[in-house]
């Protein structure tokens, strides 16, 4: 694959909270840092860490920035590139939002398709999902700002939902990358007529809901083609085997 660095666009919970400063109180807790964590402990996790990685790292100039894909994920913290691609740096440009959602972040998915000319926007949902947990709730009591991002993920979520919470949680997931290919095929239209981008939507599969194995990554979606099917027989899926393929093709369990 071609050389270039792996770029992070982290715009989620700043951008949903940008406006008005909301209380500590106001935002819904998902987790909490582990005991014995204090910030002077992180910074030195961090710089101990790079320390690791230096020898591996490699300047790369500007002018030679050739990932192979543009990413548009969740911020959530579990959903990484090491789930997916174990190459190291040089070919992911990663944007990262809340949902994950297109339209705020657009201008930094166009650079990744237009500017970087990466050959494929993979987009992803992840089970278990806090955000889209947020958007079904009866009930959402949150900040002003996030109440903009959640009723914008439950505008596209299909109605009755009914299973139980983890399957009403995936099928969420599945609607969203959906509603997110169809989105990116027609904004960059022009680039996937002519072959030169391939939009795939995919589940992180962190609760083996599945049943293919934990941190799965599930290819569901391909230029709108969402039968299981006829997915695994496309040209993209040429170089998977017939096993890799039943594993990591179509959203049926």
């Amino acid at each position: 694959m071609g050389r270039g660095r792996c770029f992070l666009v982290v715009t989620g919970l700043w951008w949903a909270l940008a406006a008005g400063g909301p209380a500590e109180a106001e935002l819904p807790v998902q987790g909490k840092v582990a005991a014995g964590q204090p910030p002077f402990a992180i910074v030195e996790l961090l710089v101990a860490g790079n320390d690791k990685a230096l020898p591996a790292a490699v300047a790369i100039p500007a002018g030679e920035l050739a990932p192979a894909v543009t990413w548009l994920a969740d911020c959530d913290p579990r959903v990484q590139p090491g789930l997916f691609l174990a190459d190291g740096p040089g070919q992911l440009y990663s944007v990262r939002t809340l949902g994950p959602e297109l339209t705020p972040v657009a201008a930094a998915v166009d650079f990744g398709v237009f500017g970087l000319r990466t050959p494929v926007l993979l987009i992803t949902g992840q089970t278990d999902s806090p955000i889209l947990a947020l958007a079904l709730a009866p009930e959402r009591a949150v900040d002003a700002g996030l109440r903009r991002v959640v009723d914008r993920l439950a505008a596209v979520m299909p109605p009755g939902l009914d299973a139980g919470d983890g399957e009403r949680l995936l099928q969420a997931a599945e609607a969203l990358v959906d509603s997110l290919v169809a989105e990116g095929v027609a904004r960059y239209q022009e680039r996937v007529t002519t072959g030169r981008l391939t939009v795939v939507g995919a589940i992180i599969d962190l609760e083996n809901r599945y049943g293919r194995g934990g941190g799965r990554l599930v290819l569901i979606n391909v230029n709108n083609e969402t039968d299981d099917a006829t997915l695994r027989k496309l040209p993209i899926m040429a170089r998977l085997d017939a096993a890799r393929r039943a594993l990591a093709v179509g959203r049926r369990r």
